[in-house]
């Protein structure tokens, strides 16, 4: 209110001034977000404690999420109340961060942070199975694989926990834990053998198979020697197995008679199964 004064007259008067001031919508303000997550787990955080829980706008609208960075070491799910879902990557363990805008319906908040930090927790080593397939009477050099995320090579121990059972293992390199398998003689069919990489770190280990074929090949039959006597003038009748009969395959295949020379004083009739009559010259 204002007054004015006749100042001759002595009279006055009072007068009112009324301002209106026309709203505006204000921008809402977003404020940084931190949450923790413990490594190779899952974070879920719902509306209550979420992205918009520390956010406010002063004409009091309802605010919404409008996601602008992505995380770089994980998998974010983010939902326009706030509430959200993180997984980070495998054996992630540092900090990864992701950014929003608050949205009241017309206006943008500031760009905002959310930090979220990953914390790590000890990995136990692993001895990973292997498959290894060799000819029968052959060698194989097996490399034992084991690692661990968290311990560094040399902090681990790779050793045989169960041996083969059909072959032996001769180690070759202590560091990179290279054997060289060797089935025994004219073996062929599967083997195993069970290894173990322990940390000597974190006291962790795992056990890891060796799954070994041996596959079969032919062997050459082995022949003995045959000595046989008759009369002069008679003939020598030798049934089957005949001259097979010392002979033998460590594969169990039928042997035939292959005639590789001929008599030179009689006559000689052979058969595959060994047995052949024999008739001297007079």
């Amino acid at each position: 209110t204002y007054s004015v004064v006749d100042t001759v007259s002595g009279q006055s008067d009072i007068g009112t001034v009324t301002i209106t001031v026309d709203p505006v919508n204000d921008a809402p303000v977003a404020l940084p977000d931190q949450y923790t997550v413990v490594e190779d787990s899952v974070i879920i955080v719902g509306e209550s404690g979420g992205l918009l829980f520390n956010d406010y706008d002063v004409d009091e609208d309802t605010l919404t999420v409008m996601l602008i960075g992505y995380v770089s070491h994980g998998e974010l799910l983010v939902n326009s109340d706030g509430s959200f879902q993180y997984t980070p990557d495998p054996g992630f363990s540092e900090t990864d961060q992701f950014y929003y805008q608050a949205f009241d319906g017309q206006e943008y908040s500031s760009l905002t942070e959310v930090i979220i930090n990953v914390t790590p927790v000890n990995d136990p080593p692993v001895a990973e199975d292997i498959s290894v397939t060799l000819l029968e009477d052959g060698s194989a050099s097996i490399t034992l694989v084991g690692t661990d995320e968290d311990t560094h090579d040399p902090d681990l121990i790779i050793d045989i926990v169960d041996s083969t059972s059909y072959g032996s293992l001769e180690l070759q390199g202590r560091l990179y834990a290279t054997y060289v398998y060797t089935p025994a003689q004219d073996y062929f069919g599967a083997d195993t053998f069970t290894y173990r990489v322990f940390d000597t770190v974190s006291l962790q280990a795992d056990t890891g198979t060796v799954a070994i074929t041996v596959e079969a090949v032919n062997d050459a039959p082995v022949a003995g020697n045959d000595e046989y006597e008759t009369q002069e003038d008679d003939s020598l009748v030798v049934n089957a197995p005949g001259i097979l009969d010392n002979d033998e395959d460590v594969d169990d295949i039928t042997l035939t008679i292959m005639l590789e020379s001929d008599v030179d004083n009689g006559d000689l009739d052979l058969h595959e199964d060994g047995s052949f009559v024999y008739i001297p010259d007079p």
